[in-house]
């Protein structure tokens, strides 16, 4: 049995929760110890897994934390994403040092690659091909040599086409086509564009909007205001942290319905949203970004289809085609 180090800023149910729950579920044999910085309301979404275990350590104790933690539990590999600084730490250990990228910002991973030396690392992981061609641009050839594509993994015993029982949810009546969008607040998330497309479809649509926590209670005050100067405030449903079987079961829902999932993303590395959608067997329409070509539906009867960044007009039609 293996000794697994992940350390990552944030214990929230983002898509990063997704890779790490997925990854150790899929890995039961060995035993994963999951450092934070934050605690962002993600704990519970480990708490079913007897081979992980959740620490939560302020990032200003951080290093001094690993020091002594390394000094007293053998590990065999460390996985370190976002927090370059800490590789040093484990330079003159036994223990294997990957380090992941799961970012499809530019300059995030161009600074994160300065931040670190490559020497002191014996692989960098992303999810995609397209994550590794926007890596391959910052690192030098010897450590394209240690650059691998592990795709992300998807827990099918949640999100699958069997449709889920006893489901009473209210969104709109049941002649409304729902349509789901999941993410942050963020301009790289792009819920306008969502906002947008629901004034453009019209009364016979309404949104379900998925949100991880917000550090600022200003971005949704913004959202909740741009959605009543278009006149969709009276059809958007905002839920806040919802765990996988809430998120699988919403799914379904939304498939009974003839519903899509929605994504106005403008930059994926890997499209967690997207493929989970897919799975449980509701159509979708994205924005043609990132790794969301590498996507794919497994059924004939799940239509996937990618439009142009900022084309309202064709991911209306997508919609209103099927």
């Amino acid at each position: 049995m293996k000794k697994i180090l992940v350390v990552y800023p944030n214990c929230s149910m983002g898509g990063m929760a997704s890779v790490y729950r997925n990854r150790a579920l899929s890995d039961e044999n060995n035993l994963y110890h999951f450092i934070f910085n934050n605690d962002k309301g993600g704990v519970s979404f480990y708490e079913d897994l007897e081979n992980a275990q959740i620490t939560i350590v302020r990032k200003d104790r951080l290093v001094k934390y690993l020091e002594y933690l390394i000094s007293i539990t053998e590990y065999d590999e460390v996985c370190i994403t976002s927090i370059p600084e800490v590789v040093k730490i484990f330079s003159d250990s036994d223990i294997r040092v990957t380090y992941e990228f799961h970012t499809s910002t530019d300059t995030i991973i161009e600074s994160e690659c300065k931040a670190f030396d490559v020497q002191e690392v014996d692989s960098i992981n992303v999810p995609s091909e397209y994550l590794k061609a926007i890596v391959s641009q910052f690192v030098d050839s010897q450590a394209i040599g240690k650059l691998s594509v592990v795709p992300n993994l998807v827990d099918v015993s949640i999100f699958n086409s069997e449709p889920i029982a006893g489901l009473d949810y209210k969104f709109g009546s049941d002649e409304k086509k729902p349509l789901i969008w999941i993410g942050r607040l963020d301009k790289g998330k792009n819920v306008n564009d969502f906002l947008r497309l629901l004034k453009v479809l019209g009364e016979d649509y309404v949104g379900i909007i998925l949100l991880g926590l917000e550090d600022d209670p200003e971005r949704f005050s913004r959202f909740m205001g741009y959605a009543s100067s278009l006149g969709v405030k009276n059809r958007v449903y905002t839920l806040v942290n919802v765990p996988q079987p809430g998120i699988a079961s919403l799914f379904s829902m939304v498939k009974a319905r003839n519903g899509f999932y929605v994504s106005t993303s403008l930059g994926e590395s890997f499209g967690y949203g997207v493929q989970e959608a897919l799975d449980s067997g509701v159509s979708t329409v994205a924005y043609d970004v990132g790794a969301l070509s590498e996507r794919n539906s497994r059924s004939s009867e799940v239509t996937y289809d990618l439009v142009d960044v900022g084309s309202i007009s064709e991911m209306s039609r997508a919609i209103r085609g099927h």
